[in-house]
């Protein structure tokens, strides 16, 4: 005989459990309680279930498929999309998702054999009970038990509490069950792993992510991407090519978070965060160093780690600093901007080194300071900023001791449907940024934006903010986009795109959707963009170089008379001699060496190899690409460079000076060129200029093998 308050209630869980008990108003009721073992519930929707993961498990597993194609059979496909350093990930992501969701599938497959399984509970709650028993209940005056979850606000208090908690905490007085399952007369709470499967059917998302599978089949994009590639057909690449360059580090992330999800108890973290919320952040922006992920697998670790206890204040802190403040990404910027480092010439804010500190600390003011203005709206608004699939895991946060032992088929169970279903959670909005991405990169490419404004600090610095947003480059590979801008944009605009780029652009905004509700989104992106707009001005302004603005005017054909060029060496220049050495003339050529491109085109931005490199003879491979003024001595030898994905995509250009002018040749032919070296500086820098002495030295030839320099 227990007492219990007089109540009508059901109890409705997103993820497809229900309990309704009825009770008859009067002074002794009863009500009956038939559990089989294992503990089963009543379900309507139990196919919708069965699709809901098949989907998640076809989808993924179709992912990982098309991973290992690209891999083994469409390398050429592979080529295009993604730097070769992003290969191997490709290949890695592919055998992680065809084992998580064969894994899942197999599950699946032994849950439909049981007879006693019921669909959205296929988790062993590790009660035993098949009994019918009766509670007299006297008629008090209590209230009714609230319900599971209420989204706003997600959790009442007792008259005891005055007080709002972190997530996933415990409150020291008691609060009724939520979710509670009986063992003799005692009510207990049961922690439902899978609380935070309860996103319900939403077939939206299958069909957004089915579109890059659907592109796969028709073996799109399946041409080479060149200098004369439509905009139209590298809008489409940048699609496909941004949702593989991140499809890694989503993977890692959701792995990880099923991992966290299993083995981390509730509240572990939150036990050894300290109490003062101002160093509890602190320590939160520093996380990156010990959990190094991209921003792109960063949403579904802190999703977990929110649930597990973490502050949210603190979780937003590692969400902002952690793809700046890890040692890839600081090393990845120092190399980027090597080459920027000759005093009075084309140091960009000093340095490499510079550049390395002022965006790690900026990063970091940045960081910390949206996450005190997270904290004080926390203590206003509490729960009701989180999406609801976070607060269905906090929930059930009160006790781990329920679980005891669980077996390793239940773990496998909790770990790949949590896997799973952030991989389809987040790769559906990843798919939606991708397209919003690739359309803004091609707005911005056609409409010339770039060429604007470029000598107004405070507005360079606003576009390369847009530029990050739209562009959706990854933190490990940006810093090299921003170096590959021209020198005299601002520093301050430079820094403001390094510093703003991993914390907030389109894909990276459609996923705050799944943790955050739009209030709090609201607040995150104010604070970066009012901070790195502020920060970084006052930066540019007091410690940014002033570099000129280059032009490729500079370079022209010499101007020579080339009747008489032979016969008497009648030369317009000043200096007859220099001019005869450029054309080859005074000197006789020697053996040329085969060089690529890169390294060919890197040559200028060293005094030491200026020096060594001046006046010998090389073979280049390039594309033809004819100047805009028409004159047929000079053209470009371009080729096209990526650092992560074709999505980062830069064109490089060295001038050609021929004696003999050049005709027949087409717009992207490919061709090789025997030519002296030669440097020309122009504003702060040097660019690589290559002497041909007559036209049979430039030869049309076969497509490099691939498609990118390296």
């Amino acid at each position: 005989m227990s007492d219990h308050s007089h109540h009508d209630h059901d109890h409705d869980h997103g993820h497809g459990h229900g309990h309704a008990h009825t009770h008859d108003h009067g002074h002794a009721h009863e009500h009956p309680h038939d559990h089989a073992h294992p503990h089963s519930h009543d379900h309507d929707d139990g196919d919708t279930y069965y699709i809901d993961q098949l989907c998640m498990v076809g989808l993924s597993g179709a992912f990982g498929v098309i991973c290992l194609c690209l891999w083994f059979l469409q390398t050429e496909m592979l080529k295009n999309l993604l730097h070769e350093s992003f290969h191997l990930y490709v290949l890695l992501s592919g055998i992680a998702l065809v084992i998580v969701a064969g894994t899942r599938g197999w599950i699946l497959w032994q849950q439909s054999r049981d007879p006693n399984f019921k669909p959205g509970c296929d988790h062993d709650h590790g009660l035993t009970h098949d009994h019918d028993h009766s509670h007299e209940h006297a008629l008090q005056s209590k209230p009714p038990l609230p319900l599971a979850v209420v989204p706003a606000p997600p959790h009442e208090h007792g008259p005891g509490c005055d007080h709002e908690h972190k997530p996933g905490e415990v409150c020291a007085h008691h609060h009724p069950a939520p979710h509670a399952h009986h063992i003799g007369d005692a009510h207990v709470d049961a922690d439902h792993d899978e609380a935070d499967h309860a996103h319900g059917w939403a077939p939206w998302r299958y069909v957004v992510i089915i579109v890059p599978i659907i592109l796969f089949l028709f073996g799109i994009p399946s041409a080479r991407i060149d200098i004369t590639t439509p905009p139209h057909e590298k809008m489409v690449g940048d699609f496909v090519s941004i949702i593989y360059e991140a499809l890694a580090f989503i993977v890692l992330g959701v792995v990880l978070a099923g991992l966290l999800e299993e083995f981390v108890p509730q509240q572990a973290i939150a036990k050894i965060v300290p109490r003062n919320h101002v160093l509890a952040i602190m320590i939160g922006g520093l996380l990156g160093l010990v959990f190094p992920m991209c921003e792109c697998g960063i949403i579904v670790v802190m999703k977990r780690l929110l649930r597990k206890g973490l502050p949210l204040s603190v979780c937003v802190a590692y969400m902002l600093a952690g793809p700046v403040i890890n040692v890839v990404v600081m090393g990845s910027t120092f190399v980027a901007f090597a080459n920027y480092s000759v005093e009075g010439q084309n140091d960009v804010l000093g340095g490499p080194y510079y550049v390395v500190a002022w965006r790690v600390g900026l990063a970091y003011l940045v960081a910390i300071v949206t996450a005190l203005v997270v904290h004080w709206q926390w203590n206003r608004h509490g729960k009701r900023l989180l999406h609801p699939s976070v607060l269905h895991g906090l929930a059930a946060a009160g006790d781990d001791s329920i679980k005891g032992s669980r077996s390793w088929f239940e773990r496998i169970n909790n770990i790949t449907q949590t896997a799973l279903h952030d991989f389809v959670d987040i790769t559906a909005f990843l798919v939606l940024g991708s397209v919003l991405a690739a359309g803004g990169k091609f707005i911005i490419t056609e409409s010339n934006i770039q060429e604007m404004l470029r000598d107004t600090p405070g507005v360079a610095i606003l576009l390369m903010m847009g530029i990050a947003v739209l562009f959706c480059l990854c933190s490990e590979a940006d810093a090299f986009v921003a170096a590959n801008f021209p020198l005299f944009w601002p520093d301050g605009s430079k820094l403001a795109f390094l510093v703003l780029g991993p914390m907030l652009d389109l894909k990276l905004l459609l996923m705050y959707t799944r943790v955050f509700r739009l209030r709090l989104i609201y607040t995150i992106v104010i604070c970066l963009v009012v901070q790195v707009f502020v920060y970084t001005t006052i930066v540019g302004e007091i410690f940014g170089k002033v570099h000129p603005k280059e032009t490729t005017a500079e370079i022209d054909a010499p101007k020579l008379e080339r009747t008489c060029l032979i016969a008497s060496a009648i030369l317009t220049e000043p200096d007859p001699l220099s001019q005869l050495v450029m054309f080859n003339l005074a000197y006789p050529g020697g053996k040329s060496e085969k060089m690529g491109y890169k390294q060919f085109y890197d040559l200028a931005s060293r005094q030491d190899l200026r020096d060594e490199w001046k006046g010998r003879n090389v073979e280049v491979r390039g594309q033809y690409e004819p100047m805009p003024q028409g004159n047929d001595q000079v053209f470009l030898l371009s080729r096209l460079k990526i650092t992560c994905c074709s999505s980062d995509l830069t064109q490089l250009r060295s001038p050609v000076i021929v004696r003999e002018g050049v005709a027949g040749m087409q717009h992207g032919q490919w061709i090789r060129v025997i030519g002296q070296i030669d440097f020309r500086q122009m504003g702060n820098t040097h660019k690589t200029v290559l002497i041909v002495s007559q036209a049979d030295d430039i030869v049309p030839v076969a497509p490099d093998p691939d498609p990118y320099v390296q």
